[in-house]
């Protein structure tokens, strides 16, 4: 489809647009994986925005309680979580690369993904410690 403009749902930065353009034009996609990719290219823009403002910042600082990482740092790690499990909830299969060789034994059933993995809190009843006590 080439000279065919690309239409965004909404206004997206430059990481967003890319991100969009990249799998539409790769994948057809159900409504419900359009709003996950939605989402994603949102996320995309947002961690962006976040680098831009974490240059020249120190990641960590001497408050009242000890040292403590800045607030944007914070954020740039909990939205790269959030894209990554965006990633994973669209199950996109990995890109072929040129260079990998061929092999015979390869498994021929296609690539499988499991969705984003849940959290592992401290409140979770099938860890335990190991260790202390």
């Amino acid at each position: 489809m080439a000279g065919q403009r690309t239409v965004y749902p909404e206004t997206f930065g430059e990481g967003g647009k890319a991100m969009w353009r990249e799998v539409t034009s790769t994948y057809a996609l159900s409504s419900t994986e359009l709003a996950l990719l939605k989402q994603l290219c949102r996320t995309i823009d947002r961690l962006d925005v976040l680098e831009l403002a974490a240059k020249g910042v120190a990641p960590v600082f001497e408050a009242r309680q000890g040292t403590v990482m800045h607030p944007v740092f914070v954020e740039i790690r909990q939205q790269s979580t959030v894209m990554a499990r965006l990633i994973a909830s669209l199950r996109l299969p990995d890109a072929p690369t040129i260079a990998a060789p061929k092999v015979d034994d390869a498994p021929k059933r296609p690539q499988r993904r499991s969705g984003s993995r849940p959290y592992y809190g401290v409140n979770n009843p099938d860890l335990k410690v190991v260790g202390h006590g």
